[in-house]
């Protein structure tokens, strides 16, 4: 109780003695400022630039607005700018010209048709070449063994000389053919044989084919002269052998079948052509024969 109570002063006294105190009392806040003189504000820098506020955007990170806007224009370049970056475009509006390979592989393609018609023509005209060969070899061939085979005849060998006309008539036959010329002359050269040895039989058999073969011959082309003469030939043939046969009238139809075409009857006659029928004379005995002249009447 003896003690004296602190006596308190007033709190507004106190306040403004601190802030009538200088700024010198207090070193250790100066110093603190001075070694720090940029820090606060850096804070804030640093806190704009990572926290940029919508309304007040910084440089550095621009705004929503102007990102969108900017990657539309390089999204989205104008007209102008796409055919220029783009200048194929324009190549498609422009006339599309022909390429120089097609052109080369048409000019190619046209060369190797102009080869292959080339080597065709020159195979087939081999073809003919040889298949000419072969003819003009057969003819030649056909002809020497239809010669041995007259040969031996005028010998008189007769069996031999059937011997070499039917070789040559088999050969003409598989390489001829039944109907053919080639054919039909041999088998009238046998006829002809078989006839002057008197086998009537035979010599109609091969006489008659040989004339029906001539005939068609003939009545295909009248206006060739070999032709005629063969049936010419045949049918005096024929006309003989119906003769051997007694068959006169048969002679006379066969001889006269064509009259403006006809063949003197004697076998052996010297004039060697085609008479018409008013200018011969038939044989008074049997009027089956017609002769050019009374020496070749006479000699047969």
């Amino acid at each position: 109780m003896g003690k004296k109570k602190r006596q308190r002063k007033p709190q507004h006294a106190v306040r403004k003695s601190s802030e009538n105190r200088p700024e010198a009392e207090h070193p250790g806040a100066e110093h603190q400022d001075e070694d720090h003189p940029t820090e606060e504000p850096l804070n804030e820098e640093h806190t704009s630039e990572e926290h940029p506020t919508e309304e007040q955007p910084t440089e550095e990170q621009p705004t929503e607005e102007q990102t969108t806007t900017e990657h539309s224009h390089e999204e989205h370049p104008s007209e102008e700018h796409q055919i220029e970056e783009h200048p194929f475009e324009e190549h498609l509006l422009e006339p599309i010209e022909e390429h120089p390979d097609e052109e080369h592989s048409d000019e190619e393609h046209t060369d190797a048709e102009h080869t292959d018609a080339e080597q065709t023509d020159a195979e087939h005209s081999d073809e003919e070449d040889a298949d000419e060969a072969k003819k003009k070899f057969l003819v030649k061939k056909y002809k020497a063994l239809d010669l041995a085979a007259n040969l031996v005849e005028r010998t008189g060998k007769y069996d031999l000389a059937v011997i070499c006309y039917d070789n040559s008539l088999k050969q003409k036959i598989y390489e001829y053919g039944e109907d053919a010329e080639p054919t039909a002359y041999t088998r009238h050269c046998l006829g002809e044989m078989y006839l002057k040895i008197g086998m009537l039989d035979d010599a109609q058999e091969y006489i008659l084919k040989a004339l029906v073969t001539r005939l068609r011959i003939y009545l295909d082309n009248e206006t060739d002269y070999i032709a005629t003469w063969n049936a010419a030939c045949s049918r005096n043939a024929a006309g003989r052998l119906l003769e051997a046969l007694g068959k006169f009238d048969a002679a006379k139809e066969y001889r006269t079948y064509v009259d403006e075409k006809m063949l003197c009857g004697y076998e052996g006659c010297p004039s060697n052509k085609l008479f018409k029928m008013s200018e011969l004379r038939a044989c008074a005995a049997c009027g089956a024969v017609y002769y050019c002249s009374r020496e070749c009447q006479a000699r047969d």
